[in-house]
């Protein structure tokens, strides 16, 4: 049971949606879906009766309809790969989400769940009031490339075409925000 725990526990931690089937007395099944960021599923075997996972298939982007057989300490290492990039930065919306807080700057972040597209978004400066809107998704403008699209917060160009903004990064999205709080909170340009 203590490596099934840990699987979930790391799987939860990088933000991957578990996912459990009892498949007949003698077996549990879980499946753990990634953010498309990642973009990955993984199918477990437990046998609770013995204590151990037995079986674990990982399939990736290119290849939809193939699992591939990889062990216990692999995934533990994967997991951790995922989580190593993420704490360094490389996903432009955690970068994002991190100037933000040191910056004191309010927003509302949230995991999109839906249509297993998964990904990230963030509202500044909240969810209910929302002037702009960052989005890292499977279908988001510039994911493939780690950037980000926005909502919102556009240049006079931007607003004539009334549609979304991709292929920013961070620093981009984070100057339009800090540009608008500075404007609202303290009446600078």
């Amino acid at each position: 049971m203590e490596q099934l725990i840990t699987i979930v526990n790391l799987a939860r931690k990088i933000g991957c949606m578990c996912q459990r089937n009892i498949v007949d007395r003698f077996m549990v099944g879980i499946r753990i879906f990634s953010s498309p960021v990642d973009d990955f599923v993984i199918r477990i075997l437990y046998n609770p009766s013995i204590d151990k996972v037995y079986d674990i298939k990982l399939r990736d982007r290119e290849h939809r309809e193939y699992y591939y057989t990889i062990n216990y300490d692999e995934l533990i290492e994967m997991f951790k790969g995922i989580e190593k990039k993420r704490n360094n930065g490389n996903i432009e919306i955690f970068r994002l989400k991190e100037m933000l807080i040191e910056n004191q700057i309010p927003f509302n972040f949230k995991t999109i769940n839906k249509f297993n597209l998964g990904g990230y978004q963030l509202f500044y400066p909240s969810c209910d009031n929302a002037i702009c809107l960052v989005i890292q998704s499977g279908i988001s403008c510039g994911n493939e490339h780690n950037m980000l699209e926005i909502r919102g917060l556009w240049t006079e160009q931007e607003a004539q075409d009334n549609s979304v903004v991709g292929w920013l990064t961070a620093e981009e999205v984070f100057k339009r925000i800090h540009k608008d709080y500075c404007s609202i909170n303290f009446n600078l340009e």
